[in-house]
């Protein structure tokens, strides 16, 4: 049998962040081992939000069964197992009738207690049951070996449990199965919160795991003078040298770091940051501050995850911000952070209604303000920052996208020579596509201009296309639109048929915007929407190519709402560096949050504004539980 380590993730009550840092656990370990998280909490939450988690959907994945349903571990043991039916092999590699797992992500099988008609899908009480406990963890043994056996490689593994909160369900269990692998191979982390109940009740039950590790070193080294867990002190006797190894030939374990962790999670940044005094110790016993220097050493604050400052007014009182002198570096990136923003207002202000390479110089305008931001942020010593910038986030990036889509599906390269189309070639072709921007300007009226900008942009691909034709295209498109006629080489009907398709396309998704703009004010986010996806099929007569619809659409929402997005950028870097006055670190994820603004259109400005501070402060408080869990790991020797 493969050996593999085992860590038990618990906590006194609900709602502490126990599975949070289950999954944690298993993304700071996922790189040196083969991870498996079982979700044993039969409390009625459940772990399956992780496909839906913008912070584990990547990292995460549910174990499925062969119908692609994913398991569910606790249902499985009281309607399956119970009745001698098999959980199928784990498989490293898809394989008919067996479970397949992963070698670079968070295995995961999780328990639900409710279906989607909030029926019981089994019966919680049994588990409460002695003999039900006795069984439950035999499967879990055997889930635990199986998952370990299945990999050829040498790489360890481990299994991470997400525990009930406090002892409900097989809490008892759990801890006389890994106090007798030993510390070596079974490790503990409980999660706390501030309050002094709960935290007190989290040093009690590392002190009780220890004295039952101590027991039994003692036990099955000294029988004799060992009273209480008979039953374990008998099979010692009995078993020789093999499963009870450790006890007999390891020292005792007296370092409470290297096998247990207490974390206390959701902290006030002030307690953490030592603006406000916190007494942790006030009301712990002897052998209680005995319990906290074996885990803390006087470090306590290493232990503890920050949250927002709004916990510590909500709960402890006001307290006062210590705020220093912004050094210079902050100031000269203050000035060019404003520049920046004048130059961003300025681009906006450009007039849609001119002809349309207006708007694809205006794209380049942008491009060239993100390497100013870029290069400000360099200059002021956050070259972090700068480094993550994602080069999607470029204005002209969707533009070159397309003019690759292009070429792939057969149009001539020669008028691909700049991003901005020429303006003379423009002007000469312009008569074919007038028609496209004045339809929507009609179509939008005062109360609608922001649908102007879909026609500018519309009118941009409609020339590309004009300029682009080869007698490639127009060969592969023998027929013409809405009807069976040869049309050959005829570069002025090919234009008036583009035209007509882009015209038709714009002005069904204005149509449609109409009736979705009270759900979501952002003409850019419904151009990506699905609701907006019905209208594809008038361009689909002409070009037949999904990637080509999703590159328009992606190239029009980006040139829509440029302004916007430049202006989401600046006020992000401006939070987390100028404004920051240690609300975040520096490792805070602010990518993401970009992401879903100027490529997948998820916020218009405002609701961006909004969710701009939420979006930080999450990431923040998970790099913060990284580290703290890093430290743990890092004690344990894992």
């Amino acid at each position: 049998m493969k050996e593999y380590k085992i860590i038990s993730v618990e906590s006194r009550k609900g709602g502490v962040g126990k599975t949070t840092a289950a999954l944690n656990i298993g993304y700071l370990l996922k790189e040196r081992y083969h991870v498996l998280l079982l979700d044993i909490d039969i409390t009625g939450t459940s772990i399956r939000a992780i496909q839906e988690s913008r912070f584990w959907m990547n990292d995460a994945r549910l174990l499925t069964e062969e119908e692609g349903k994913p398991i569910n571990l606790l249902q499985y043991f009281t309607n399956s197992y119970l009745k001698g039916e098999e959980l199928s092999s784990f498989s490293s590699k898809q394989e008919a009738g067996k479970i397949c797992v992963y070698d670079d992500e968070i295995n995961v099988i999780a328990s639900e207690l409710y279906g989607d008609d909030a029926l019981l899908l089994y019966n919680p009480s049994l588990l409460l049951d002695n003999l039900h406990v006795y069984w439950l963890t035999k499967l879990i043994t055997s889930i635990c070996e199986g998952f370990a056996n299945c990999f050829k490689d040498r790489k360890p593994s481990v299994i991470i449990l997400d525990n009930s909160p406090g002892f409900v369900g097989i809490g008892k269990a759990v801890h006389d199965i890994m106090t007798d692998l030993g510390p070596e191979r079974a490790k503990f982390i409980t999660v706390s919160s501030l309050d002094i109940q709960d935290f007190e009740s989290s040093l009690k039950s590392v002190c009780a795991l220890h004295r039952q590790y101590t027991d039994k070193y003692y036990g099955a080294r000294y029988p004799e003078t060992q009273k209480g867990d008979e039953k374990f002190y008998a099979q010692v006797q009995l078993s020789g040298d093999s499963e009870y190894i450790y006890y007999r030939t390891q020292k005792r374990v007296s370092d409470l770091k290297s096998y247990q962790g207490l974390i206390l999670n959701k902290v006030a940044k002030g307690i953490v940051e030592g603006r406000t005094r916190y007494d942790f110790k006030k009301e712990l016993t002897s052998k209680l501050e005995e319990i906290y220097e074996g885990l803390y050493e006087d470090r306590i604050k290493d232990y503890l995850i920050p949250f927002d400052n709004v916990l510590l007014t909500q709960f402890y009182g006001v307290f006062d911000e210590k705020q220093g002198a912004q050094n210079e570096n902050l100031s000269t990136l203050k000035k060019r952070l404003a520049t920046i923003e004048w130059q961003i207002k300025m681009l906006d202000e450009l007039d849609a209604k001119v002809l349309p390479y207006d708007l694809l110089r205006r794209a380049d305008g942008f491009d060239k303000t993100i390497d100013t931001l870029k290069g400000a942020l360099i200059a002021s010593g956050y070259d972090v920052i700068a480094s993550k910038f994602n080069p999607d986030w470029s204005p002209v990036e969707p533009l070159r996208k397309m003019i690759a889509v292009l070429k792939d599906i057969g149009f001539t390269s020669e008028s691909f020579e700049l991003y901005v189309p020429r303006r003379n070639r423009m002007e000469r072709e312009m008569g074919y596509f007038h028609g496209i921007a004045s339809k929507a300007v009609t179509f939008a009226g005062e109360q609608q201009q922001e649908l102007v900008w879909l026609a500018s942009v519309v009118a941009s691909v409609a020339c590309e296309l004009s300029f682009c034709y080869s007698n490639k295209i127009l060969w592969n498109n023998r027929q013409t639109w809405r009807s069976n006629e040869i049309w050959g080489a005829s570069k002025e009907k090919w234009a008036n048929m583009v035209n007509d398709a882009l015209t038709d396309w714009m002005l069904g998704i204005a149509d449609g915007y109409s009736n979705y703009k009270k759900e979501r004010p952002a003409l850019a986010a419904y151009v990506l929407s699905d609701d907006a996806s019905v209208y594809d099929n008038y361009l689909g007569e002409l070009f037949d190519r999904a990637e080509f619809f999703s590159t328009l659409k992606s190239f029009v929402s980006r040139l829509i709402d440029l302004g916007s997005d430049m202006q989401t950028m600046v006020n992000l870097i401006r939070a987390i560096t100028v404004n920051n006055e240690g609300s975040f670190s520096m490792d805070v994820d602010f990518v993401s949050f970009l992401n879903h603004k100027i490529i997948d259109k998820k916020y218009d400005y405002s609701s961006a504004n909004d969710m701009m501070y939420s979006e930080l402060r999450d990431s923040d408080y998970m790099a913060s539980f990284k580290e703290v869990l890093g430290r743990v790991i890092h004690n344990w020797g894992l």
